[in-house]
């Protein structure tokens, strides 16, 4: 109880005062904490940023850019908010919150996993301190989770605001973003940019030291992990491989997963995202009925207890989310697809009256399709009989994987091992494979890029996908709404168009950064 407190109470210090996204000075309200003294200290900081991550992986968070995308349409439950931002009005996604908020807390995280670094490598280097051989060992283990953290933090933000790697010179530094590899409170928000090929080594350095200082068991002593492990230090590098075009490297370390974490059948497929008990999952921080546990907005709206008439009460979702997924995803997947129905499902759109003029009714049912993968896991609610749609934060599941390998397989040259990665997942989910269909490697180019929409459905690819593949989007409305949504949803915005060419595919850096720094100012993205 005592080490929850102090997370919880470092936490509201760390974030009061923090409305800024300035994000090379130090936080308003952060207090300046005294060196390690103990490796009680390390580890109580160590939670600290795990905490933090949890709001910066949280589908919440990372979905904020597909908010723009072709997944989702706009139901009557919006107030106005995102309209706007789905309608890509330029001056409402610029300080959006969903953009704000996104670089806000990538680079907090970076600010307090510096911070937890530099914390660490004084208390290993203070010699007054005793310290075994194996808190030695222990103590690289941790710097190496803390710049796992750090390269995620940096991918997230290189991908979604610089150009991808195959555009342009990728040593242009006005064409990247900054970086925060140090913790130096002094340092005043001037910092220019650097380039992607700055930002990929960088990252690649982090990874390489946590592969290196990570055994090859810490943190499995939970199944799955809720710490990170030398695995998921594979598994990033592995996306940042493939955004980074290095296909060898990409299909080494997705290589490296799948040997690990192998698909389990598809009649296991609940074990994902509703027991969340699969070998399937890398990593899923720390959850219980208590503390960790997250529920998502594009799942549903809120809840309500109902009375019943013997006097007990049950606990109804109000499925009234903004966002619904568009029409057209259901037809992507087979009817004996696990994933349909475990990912995806039709569930239904329920308001309480009084609303839209059905006073008379109790209430009003209208089915469309969710995001079914955050329904929630049931043994993280206090009471059995009161859903509270709650589950663990998946940092990276295995079918990722697969998917990376086989694109970069693909990518290499290597037709037949693209393949078998992509007929491994297909299978194991219950959905056909056929090589007749794949007579080439355009004909499995196109169907990889809906794979991962099926498989990846909800944890935010989708925008950052169009931009590496070079295209546009165009939401076709006789596709994009639902007939039954017909009365439920906006008109606005389903029959957008947008070029490979268009600027706001990758956003611009928010308004308070580029008015302190010089440098972003004078290298705008839009």
């Amino acid at each position: 109880m005592k080490k929850t407190t102090y997370i919880l109470t470092l936490l509201a210090f760390l974030l009061v005062g923090f409305t800024s996204c300035d994000v090379t000075r130090k936080p308003k309200g952060t207090p300046e904490q005294a060196p390690f003294k103990s490796m009680l200290d390390v580890q109580m900081n160590r939670d600290a940023i795990y905490a933090l991550l949890r709001n910066t992986e949280s589908p919440n968070m990372l979905n904020r850019p597909d908010y723009m995308s072709d997944l989702f349409q706009v139901s009557d439950a919006d107030n106005g908010s995102y309209l706007p931002f789905y309608s890509w009005q330029k001056s409402a996604v610029l300080d959006n919150e969903n953009l704000t908020n996104y670089y806000f807390y990538n680079y907090y995280s970076l600010m307090e996993a510096n911070y937890f670094i530099m914390r660490v490598e004084e208390y290993m280097a203070n010699k007054e301190i005793k310290k075994s051989s194996e808190d030695e060992a222990l103590l690289k283990q941790y710097i190496g989770e803390a710049k796992v953290i750090r390269a995620l933090a940096h991918w997230r933000v290189v991908q979604r605001f610089a150009l991808p790697w195959h555009q342009g010179d990728v040593a242009d530094r006005t064409k990247g973003i900054i970086v925060v590899d140090k913790y130096d409170p002094l340092v005043t928000a001037k910092e220019p940019k650097r380039s992607r090929q700055d930002v990929y080594k960088l990252i690649y350095e982090d990874l390489d030291y946590a592969i290196a200082n990570i055994p090859d068991d810490a943190n499995k002593d939970v199944k799955p992990a809720i710490y990170i492990t030398k695995d998921y230090a594979y598994a990033v590098k592995a996306r940042a491989a493939l955004t980074r075009e290095d296909w060898k490297v990409a299909k080494e370390c997705s290589q490296w997963v799948i040997d690990r974490y192998p698909l389990q059948p598809k009649d296991q497929i609940s074990r994902l995202w509703v027991t969340e008990d699969s070998p399937e999952i890398l990593v899923r921080l720390n959850a219980t009925r208590s503390v960790g546990g997250v529920s998502a907005a594009i799942y549903g709206g809120d809840y309500k207890d109902d009375l019943l008439e013997n006097g007990k009460t049950i606990r109804r979702l109000l499925h009234t989310p903004v966002m619904i997924l568009a029409g057209w995803i259901e037809g992507l997947y087979e009817k004996d697809d696990a994933r349909n129905g475990a990912f995806i499902d039709t569930k239904d759109f329920y308001y309480a009256s009084p609303f839209y003029g059905y006073e008379d009714q109790p209430n009003v049912h209208i089915g469309f399709t969710s995001v079914a993968k955050y329904k929630g896991n049931p043994s993280l609610n206090k009471d059995k009989d009161r859903p509270e749609y709650k589950f663990g934060i998946h940092l990276f599941n295995a079918g990722e994987a697969y998917l990376i390998n086989s694109e970069a397989s693909l990518k290499a040259g290597d037709f037949a091992g693209a393949l078998n990665s992509f007929k491994m997942l297909r299978e194991a989910r219950g959905a056909s494979y056929d090589a007749e269909n794949y007579p080439g490697p355009n004909f499995l180019e196109l169907e990889l890029k809906n794979e991962r929409i099926r498989e990846l459905i909800g944890e935010g690819f989708r925008m950052d996908d169009l931009v590496r593949y070079g295209e546009g989007m165009k939401r076709n409305p006789q596709k994009q709404k639902d007939a039954t949504m017909a009365q439920w949803t906006h008109d606005k915005g389903i029959d957008l168009e947008i070029k490979p060419n268009n600027e706001m595919l990758i956003w611009e850096f928010p308004t308070r950064d580029t008015n302190q720094n010089p440098d972003l100012a004078a290298h705008r993205n839009w």
